[in-house]
């Protein structure tokens, strides 16, 4: 089964007329040699983007695995930087019910005492 594939806009498609021997305006045995030559060249230039893919897929994976590594880090340093939170919360809330501290406003006035605002639903 053939199928059919897109041509870059600077791919030349040749016809098997162009491939015959007697387009080559030679005898019989130099065209041969002749199509021989053009099959090597592009056997080659085949073999060279294989080798193109391959780097191109090696360092697409590359990035790929970093992107999972910064996405990891990502994640860890969200939850540390939530655990912080939870835990500067807690030494806050504690220092509030034991050394009575209390939060002030930009203006210098006393806003609220800071275990209220800590937890501002208080566990019935």
């Amino acid at each position: 089964m053939f199928r059919l594939h897109q041509l870059a806009p600077d791919t030349e498609m040749l016809s098997l007329n162009q491939l015959a021997p007697e387009s080559y305006d030679l005898p019989i045995e130099e065209a041969d040699g002749a199509i021989k030559n053009e099959v090597k060249e592009l056997r080659d230039a085949l073999q060279e983007v294989k080798r193109e893919l391959v780097t191109v897929k090696g360092q697409f994976q590359t990035a790929n695995s970093e992107l999972y590594t910064i996405k990891s880090n990502h994640t860890h340093l969200l939850r540390w930087t939530l655990n912080m939170g939870e835990t500067m919360k807690a030494l806050l809330k504690w220092l509030a019910e034991n050394m009575g501290a209390h939060i002030v406003g930009q203006e210098g006035h006393q806003v609220e005492e800071l275990g209220s605002w800590l937890d501002p639903h208080p566990e019935s």
